[in-house]
């Protein structure tokens, strides 16, 4: 508790005088507690003394001594500490001002009765806050020679401020002397039982005594802080009446003229006795107002009048007036900013979070050898993460990954990354920042894990792709990369700028921005704040933008604090600069001049403040360089900056493309180009080792010397790859692929293998075609080739490849000179696309089947479709057959000629097609669904004659016969034939016929009568069924004859 405050010999004299004190009793005593009570003795004066007080208040006494004192006292030789009792007490009805008072003590602990006369004594006055003691509303030192004249430890004290109370309130009061215990030992005040009000209350400010409950707070003295002391301290306190009676004449009188000198508001209280003369007290009420108004208040420099209206019994018995001179004689106040050596650097930062996980794309990097450096990437596949974005200016950018999780490596492409060819397009590429000592700076500044820095030059309006990757495969998480410009450029896709502090030591390459090089100055109002507009136009020429520059500059290290009474100051700042040699520290000091009475009624010399900080700017040390990457791939057909002869003959990539050694400074990242501060760099290349057309390599040397500590001075190897990372391109393979047919007289294509126009991917190198290979089904190789060059001409050997039926792949590959591949695999769909042959019976005839009409069947002829094929055929198989035919009628006699049948197995015929041409389509479809089509005409016939049915034999007698019969049969068919005919039918029956189509008539031929004489005998009727031919009427005679009938 000591330590912070106290020498050895004080400690050790501190215990030694505690150790000497007696009569304290703590609940858990500890070395140290009897410094807080002593034994009483009383009134050492033999009696309490009263002062010469206003009025007849009553007093407040509680001044019987009959206990133990309690210690009350400051410690100057434990930095201002005490031991502070505390005893309450009430006042009357009325105001008053407290007039004495009397306080019994006793010295102990080393100390003799004359101990206080000859140090001082403080009278603390309290609110009441909840019976204990608050806030402070009273304090006074005073001389303890004048209060204790007689050097016996009592104490009789009359302030000299009015201590003015209100009636019927609670206070408290601390009498303690300050007194060094290791010369004057201790004081006690003495107690009684005597109850009166709250109970005596202790502080240990510091916790002198070790701790405990009233160690800087108050507490009861027994209950709370463990003393073995009474109830009550002893004191007697009298008062002085606010109001006494007045028996004077005013006799008053105004002063003309009356100075003043104004206060922290630039105003002064005129009051009455500073106006006046004469008898002020017998007055009721003086009121006292300034220029008029209604206040008694002086506001600002220069002349004012005062006016003073004299009361009594309630009417003015007087008035005067006078003039008041107002003057400013405060000095005003500057308060300069803390001295620095080190600042709060703002950079405008764009964040970019992300994360790899166990779905992220996986590259195997250690099979490239753009992304090896200083340590080679781990075996295995490394998860990664791609950003792709846009410079919003052409600008240097810098880029920092940190990750918690895994060590980030950083990798940038301008334009698209190709997970084919990761090397392509590539423009940097960083897996480890090297500084000359660790941890470094940047480790100080960012402290989010890991980080890797690369920092190039890029162009606006160009695509750009960051890969995030980690350094050992496995490891992932989260990430940030964090994007400044050199600028004032943005990058797409990232969070918008934002402004980040970095608290970073000024370098001696700071000075610049920082020191002013002549005086500067600008006008503060009296409350310290800014005039903007009084300060623009009169000390930057009216140009808001120069003052913004202005107060940027002074920010960074701080502006002064300015504040006057009255009003307007003047600030002036003026720099001068101190070096300690060529190595050590670079000193700034900036002095502020304040001047008052700027722009201000306050007349005469201004009143000044001067205050200085002291700005401290350091050489760089070796943890502030940080190192080019170990290793550079460019792509060689990439746009990037080269640097003549400066590095040797071979006009190489700059320093700015592929990496300076670079420090972070408070005002940005500062390449060290040449000379920065202490710091100087240099390179030289070694002679290109030259691997194919458009790649090379070689070393960079760096020379890095500190001509402050040359001892840290050193060589840095950059190895750099300029190489053609990117294949040839191939053209003239259809994206598509072959879709190709089976020849006719086989069921294999014969593929002529295209040979590629190559170019190369990149302008780097030449390029040409080197090979192809067929996979069957995309998996299985049956053939493959190369390309040779004939005649300037590249072509295919071999040039035919037959392939089967199914779908495979034919893979091309191009190489460049440096040997970078490219290989396009394509579908090579093989199919049978070859009809099969399709041939037609054209001998076909047919005839309709038999039928039976009369009983309503009619006849059919059905042709089958291997009726119709006369051999067809395919090339890769069987064949299916199918067949129709036109004039289909649909179970009608309806003919179309363009109405054909379904195709089917077969078609049928009916008697409405005899003598129609009809023809028959033979469909042939092979296994590929190929299908051919041949046909033939055919003219159905019906070649069957019709069927007659006789009418039954019938047997009668001649009674049976109708009287109209005939006598003469033979006579009667011979004049009459049809109606004979008819009459027959109509007593014996007529015939009937049938046939498979259609029965045109039935004919009665000339019967055969067999009749005697007497009428017996048999009559032989003869019938035939009529079919008219289809060609009808051959003669042409109008009639239907014989030769023109099938009959039957």
């Amino acid at each position: 508790m000591y330590s912070n405050k106290l020498s050895a010999g004080n400690l050790a004299q501190l215990f030694s005088a505690l150790l000497l004190l007696v009569g304290l009793a703590f609940a858990s005593p500890v070395v140290g507690q009897s410094a807080a009570s002593a034994a009483f003795n009383g009134w050492s004066s033999g009696q309490v003394r009263a002062g010469n007080c206003v009025g007849n208040v009553p007093s407040y006494d509680n001044s019987v001594v009959n206990n133990n004192g309690i210690a009350s006292q400051f410690f100057p030789d434990f930095g201002g500490a005490g031991l502070l009792a505390a005893e309450d007490f009430t006042t009357g009805p009325a105001d008053v001002s407290i007039c004495s008072v009397t306080v019994p003590g006793v010295a102990f602990g080393g100390g003799t009765p004359a101990s206080v006369n000859a140090n001082t004594v403080r009278v603390i006055i309290y609110a009441n806050a909840g019976g204990s003691p608050g806030a402070v509303i009273y304090q006074e030192d005073f001389a303890g020679s004048t209060v204790d004249p007689e050097a016996d430890a009592d104490l009789f004290i009359e302030p000299t401020t009015p201590m003015v109370l209100a009636g019927n309130t609670t206070y408290w009061m601390t009498v303690a002397p300050i007194m060094a215990i290791g010369t004057f030992g201790q004081w006690g005040w003495e107690t009684n039982s005597t109850a009166n009000g709250n109970q005596l209350h202790f502080q240990d400010t510091d916790g002198l005594l070790g701790g405990g409950p009233c160690a800087g707070a108050w507490g009861n003295a027994n209950t709370d802080c463990g003393i073995g002391v009474s109830t009550e301290a002893a004191m007697m306190i009298m008062y002085n009446d606010l109001v006494v009676p007045c028996n004077e004449e005013l006799n008053l009188g105004c002063i003309a003229n009356l100075n003043v000198t104004l206060g922290n508001a630039c105003t002064a209280t005129i009051t009455p006795q500073m106006v006046l003369t004469g008898s002020l007290g017998c007055a009721d009420d003086i009121i006292v107002t300034v220029d008029g108004g209604s206040t008694d208040v002086v506001s600002g420099c220069g002349v004012h009048t005062y006016s003073v209206d004299v009361i009594q019994n309630g009417v003015v018995v007087y008035t005067c007036w006078g003039n008041v001179l107002a003057e400013d004689k405060t000095n005003p106040d500057v308060v300069c900013p803390a001295d620095v050596s080190s600042i709060g650097a703002t950079y405008q930062q764009q964040t970019y979070a992300g994360s790899i996980g166990a779905t992220s794309p996986q590259l195997n990097m250690g099979n490239y050898s753009c992304f090896t450096d200083f340590f080679n990437p781990v075996p295995g596949n490394h998860s990664y993460s791609l950003i792709t974005f846009t410079p919003s200016i052409t600008d240097v950018y810098t880029f920092v990954g940190e990750s918690n999780d895994f060590d980030v490596v950083l990798s940038l492409f301008q334009g698209d990354f190709n997970p084919g060819n990761p090397c392509q397009n590539i423009v940097g590429h960083v897996a480890v920042t090297f500084t000359q000592t660790f941890p470094s700076a940047l480790t100080n500044i960012f402290n989010l894990g890991d980080l890797q820095r690369l920092s190039l030059p890029l162009v606006a309006g160009r695509s750009y792709t960051m890969m995030v990757s980690n350094a050992n495969d496995g490891n992932l998480g989260n990430y940030t990369v964090r994007a400044f410009s050199d600028g004032s450029g943005t990058v797409s896709n990232f969070t918008a700028p934002a402004p980040v502090v970095f608290d970073l030591d000024l370098v001696c390459g700071d000075l610049e921005a920082i020191r002013f090089t002549s005086p500067r100055s600008w006008i503060v109002n009296a409350n310290g704040t800014l005039d903007v507009v009084a300060t623009r136009n009169t000390f930057f020429g009216g140009s808001q933008a120069a003052l913004d520059a202005f107060l940027t500059k002074l920010g960074y290290t701080g502006i002064p604090v300015a504040t006057d009474n009255c009003g307007q100051v003047l600030v002036t700042l003026s720099d001068v600069v101190a070096t300690a040699g060529d190595c050590g520290d670079v000193t700034l000091s900036r002095t502020f001049t304040i001047r008052d009475r700027y722009n201000s009624a306050c007349t005469g010399t201004p009143r000044t403040d001067v205050c200085t900080q002291t700005i401290t700017f350091r050489k760089l040390v070796p943890s502030d360089l940080v190192l080019p990457p170990f290793t550079a791939p460019i792509e060689c057909d990439e746009d990037f900056a080269t640097d003549g002869n400066v590095g040797g003959p071979d006009d190489n990539p700059a320093a700015s493309v592929v990496g300076y050694p670079w420090v972070i400074t408070a005002f940005g990242f500062q390449d060290l180009a040449q000379s920065y501060c202490n710091y100087g760099a240099s390179y030289s290349d070694e002679p290109r080792i030259n691997v194919c057309s458009g790649t090379y390599k070689f070393r960079r040397e760096w020379n890095i010397i500190n001509w402050c500590n040359p001892g840290s001075s050193s060589i840095w190897n950059q190895l750099v790859k300029v190489a053609d990372y990117t294949g040839p391109v191939l053209a003239g393979i259809p994206a598509a692929g072959y879709n190709i047919s089976t020849s006719p007289f086989s069921c294999a294509a014969n593929i002529a293998v295209p040979v590629p126009g190559v170019t190369d991917g990149n302008g780097c190198s030449s390029a040409f075609p080197t090979s192809w290979t067929v996979l069957a089904g995309g998996t299985t190789y049956f053939a493959n080739g190369v390309y040779v060059l004939q005649n300037g001409v590249y072509v295919s050997q071999p040039a035919i490849v037959s392939a089967p039926i199914g779908d495979h792949t034919i893979t091309i590959c191009a190489e460049d000179d440096c040997g970078n591949e490219t290989c396009v695999t394509r579908a090579v769909i093989v199919r049978d696309r070859i009809q099969p042959t399709a041939s037609c019976d054209d001998q076909l005839n047919v005839s309709i089947g038999g039928g039976d009409t009369a009983n309503g069947i009619e006849g059919i002829a059905r042709i089958f479709a291997a009726d119709v094929d006369e051999g067809s055929n395919d090339n890769c198989g069987p064949v299916t057959l199918e067949v129709r035919r036109n004039f289909w009628r649909n179970n009608t006699c309806d003919a179309s000629a363009s109405r054909f049948s379904p195709w089917g197995n077969f078609v049928d015929f009916y008697c409405c097609d005899i003598a129609k041409e009809i023809t028959i389509e033979l469909r042939v479809t092979d296994v590929a669904g190929n299908q051919n089509i041949c046909w033939m005409v055919v003219t159905p016939e019906d070649k069957l004659n019709p069927f007659c049915y006789a009418p039954g034999p019938v047997t009668l007698t001649c009674a049976a016969l109708p009287l109209t019969f005939p006598g003469n049969l033979t006579e009667a068919y011979a004049n009459d034939f049809a109606a004979t005919s008819a009459m027959m039918d109509l007593l014996f029956g007529g015939a009937s016929g049938t046939d498979n189509c259609a029965v045109d008539t039935i004919v009665e031929r000339t019967p055969n009568l067999q009749v005697n004489e007497c009428g017996w005998g048999t009559i032989t009727r003869r019938f035939e069924a009529w079919q008219v031919r289809p060609e009808g009427d051959v003669n042409g005679n109008g009639r239907i004859d014989l030769n023109e009938v099938y009959r039957s």
